[in-house]
C-alpha cells in the first residue's frame, strides 16, 4: 500500500471583465489514498460533471470505498460537490475512455477488452487482440446495450492496433464513433476491410466513421483517409455530424479525394444524418496539425490552434502581428461560414491550446506552455512560474478582445485535458497534476503520482464595475441550501430593491423594500447549485455580495 494522498482539487475562480486578471474565489478538495487518472469529463443538462477515471489500490470517495484496480464513472455537482459513483467495474482490463451524453442523460463510452472478458454477465470472445467495446448506460449506471468491434489478428503495416478516437451523441440519442481503421473489423456480423494501401503510405491514415441508433443498431459507416494528429467529432441540433481533424497532404472521404496537395491543415467536414458529406472547409498553413482543439456550442463550432505566423481559409490570409507561434481562434456556423477569427499574441512556441465558450459568449483558452519562453499578449507578458510545465488560462470577451490571464504552475508535465461550459455561466476543466500547484501566491501540495484536478471558472457580468464596494449588509448562511437571510447593517435604508442574479446576469429573485427592515429573506431552493450575486439598490447606490447555493 502506497502512502500518497490523492486530492480531488476543485478550484473555483472568478473573472471580472472590467479587471485584467482572473481572481480565485475559493478552493475545496477531497483527499483519498493512492493515485487516480482521469479519462474524460462531460457536463449534463443539470450542470453535473460526469467524469470517467481509473484508480489503483484503495480509493475513498465520500462514502464510497474502491479497492484494487477500478475503472469507474463518477458524478460531481456544479458547486464541486461529490455526488456518488455512476458505475464501477473492478478489475476490468481497460478504462472507459471517451464519454458522450444523450439528452435523456444516458451515458456512452468505450474500452478495449481481451482474453474472454466477462462484461454484464456476457463472456466477450476477444482472444488476445485488444478488441473494442461500446456501451450505453442509463443515468443510474444500468447497461442498456453493448456492442463489440472485433478485430482480425492481422498486424497492420501502420504499426499499432486500431482504437476509437472520438464519440458523440446527437439530440435524438444516436451515437457517432470515429475509429482508427487498420485491421479488418467485424461489427454485428458485418466484415469491414480497410484500404491497406492507405496504411502502407501513412502511419495513421485509415479511419472509420460509424453511426449507431439509440438501440445500438449500426446505421452506416464511412471510410475516411487522412494523416492525423488531432480529431474532434461533434453534432448539431439537427443530427448532422461534424468532423474536425488535422491532416497532411491529402484527405479522402470514401474513395473521393477531397483534399490533394502538399499542405498541412485543418479539415472541417459536415455530414448529414445519413452519412453524406454536405460541406467542408479547409484551413491550411505551417505547423497547424499538432495543436488544434475544437468544440460545438450553441450550433457554433469554436476552434483554436497554435500556428506559425499565418493561416489561410477560403480566400482569406490571416496573419499575426509578429513572426513566430500565435494562438489562432475561429468560430463557424453550421453552414461552415466563418463568423469570427483572430490571431492572438506570440511566443506560444510549445503550447497546446484548448477552448470553450461560457454562457455570456466569452472564450476561455487554456494553453500548456512546454517551452522556456514567456508568451506575450498585448501589453501582458505571461510569465511562466516553472517553465515547460505551466498552464496559462486566458479570457477573451465575445468580440475576441483579450481581457486577462492567470498562470498555473507545476513541476511536471501535467495537463488540463477537458474543459466544459456550465449553464450557470461558469466553465469547469479537469486534468491530472502531481506534487504541487502554484496559483497567485498560493501553493497547493498534491500527491507524487497523478491526481485529478477540477478547476471551475465563474464569469461575472459588469455588475461589479457598477457596485459600491462599501458593504452595508451581510448574507447568511453562506453557502446556503434553501433560504438566505440578508441582514441590513444600516437603519437609513427605508426603500429600495433587492435582486439576486446568476453569474451571467439573469435576475433570479426580486424583493421590494419599503419601511425599516433589519432582515430580509429569499427562497433559493429552486436555484441550481453555483455562485449568485445579491444586489441591494437604495438612493441610487448599489451594493453587491456573492453567495454559494449548494
Amino acid at each position: 500500500m502506497k502512502s500518497q494522498i490523492l486530492f480531488f482539487v476543485l478550484f473555483f475562480l472568478t473573472i471580472t471583465v472590467s479587471a485584467q486578471n482572473l481572481n480565485m474565489s475559493w478552493i475545496n478538495h477531497i483527499s483519498s489514498p493512492n493515485y487516480e487518472s482521469v479519462m474524460d469529463m462531460k457536463v449534463d443538462q443539470s450542470d453535473d460533471m460526469i467524469i470517467s477515471a481509473v484508480s489503483g489500490d484503495t480509493l475513498i470517495l465520500g462514502n464510497d470505498t474502491l479497492t484494487g484496480y477500478n475503472s469507474f464513472i463518477m458524478r460531481f455537482g456544479s458547486a464541486g460537490n461529490y455526488k456518488g459513483l455512476v458505475l464501477n467495474y473492478p478489475s476490468f482490463s481497460g478504462a472507459w475512455y471517451n464519454l458522450a451524453l444523450a439528452s435523456d442523460k444516458s451515458i456512452y463510452s468505450w474500452s478495449w477488452f481481451n482474453d474472454n472478458t466477462v462484461f454484464n454477465g456476457d463472456t466477450i470472445h476477444a482472444g488476445s487482440n485488444n478488441n473494442l467495446i461500446i456501451v450505453k448506460w442509463d443515468s443510474a449506471g444500468n447497461v442498456q446495450w453493448h456492442r463489440e468491434i472485433l478485430k482480425t489478428t492481422y498486424v497492420p503495416p501502420c504499426g499499432y492496433s486500431s482504437y476509437i478516437k472520438e464519440i458523440c451523441s446527437d439530440p435524438n440519442g444516436n451515437l457517432y464513433v470515429l475509429s482508427d481503421f487498420k485491421e479488418t473489423f467485424i461489427i454485428e456480423g458485418d466484415t469491414i476491410i480497410p484500404n491497406y494501401s492507405w496504411c502502407n503510405s501513412f502511419n495513421d491514415f485509415s479511419h472509420l466513421l460509424i453511426k449507431f441508433n439509440p438501440q445500438g443498431d449500426m446505421q452506416w459507416y464511412k471510410r475516411l483517409g487522412f494523416d492525423n494528429i488531432n480529431t474532434y467529432l461533434e453534432t448539431d441540433d439537427h443530427g448532422n455530424a461534424y468532423l474536425i481533424c488535422s491532416y497532411k497532404d491529402s484527405l479522402f472521404v470514401g474513395q473521393n479525394k477531397i483534399i490533394n496537395g502538399n499542405n498541412e491543415g485543418i479539415f472541417v467536414g459536415k455530414f448529414s444524418s445519413g452519412g453524406n458529406l454536405l460541406n467542408h472547409k479547409d484551413f491550411y498553413g505551417n505547423s497547424v496539425i499538432t495543436r488544434m482543439h475544437a468544440k460545438m456550442q450553441d450550433n457554433k463550432i469554436v476552434m483554436v490552434d497554435r500556428v506559425w505566423n499565418e493561416i489561410s481559409v477560403d480566400s482569406l490570409l490571416i496573419q499575426g502581428s509578429l513572426g513566430g507561434y500565435h494562438i489562432f481562434i475561429a468560430e463557424m456556423d453550421t453552414n461552415l461560414k466563418l463568423l469570427k477569427n483572430k490571431m492572438i499574441g506570440y511566443n506560444f512556441d510549445g503550447c497546446f491550446p484548448n477552448v470553450v465558450k461560457n454562457q455570456s459568449g466569452g472564450y476561455h483558452i487554456i494553453t500548456h506552455n512546454n517551452s522556456n519562453v514567456d508568451p506575450i499578449i498585448g501589453c501582458d507578458t505571461l510569465y511562466n512560474i516553472d517553465y515547460a510545465h505551466d498552464i496559462t488560462w486566458m479570457y477573451l470577451d465575445s468580440s475576441l478582445n483579450y481581457k486577462g490571464y492567470k498562470v498555473i504552475g507545476g513541476p511536471t508535465n501535467d495537463y488540463l485535458h477537458h474543459i466544459e461550459p456550465l449553464s450557470s455561466g461558469g466553465v469547469v476543466a479537469c486534468g491530472n497534476f502531481r506534487q504541487y500547484l502554484k496559483i497567485d501566491n498560493n501553493t497547493y501540495y498534491l500527491d507524487s503520482l497523478p491526481d485529478i484536478v477540477l478547476f471551475s471558472m465563474d464569469f461575472l457580468t459588469s455588475i461589479d464595475s457598477e457596485t459600491n464596494q462599501i458593504s452595508i449588509f451581510k448574507v447568511y448562511p453562506n453557502p446556503a441550501n434553501s433560504i438566505i437571510n440578508v441582514i441590513l447593517e444600516s437603519n437609513e435604508i427605508k426603500s429600495g430593491e433587492l435582486r439576486i442574479f446568476n453569474m451571467h446576469g439573469q435576475m433570479m429573485s426580486y424583493i421590494s423594500i419599503s419601511g425599516i427592515h433589519q432582515t430580509l429573506s429569499a427562497d433559493i431552493s429552486s436555484f441550481s447549485p453555483g455562485i449568485y450575486i445579491v444586489c441591494l439598490t437604495s438612493d441610487n447606490q448599489r451594493y453587491c455580495q456573492k453567495f454559494i447555493k449548494q
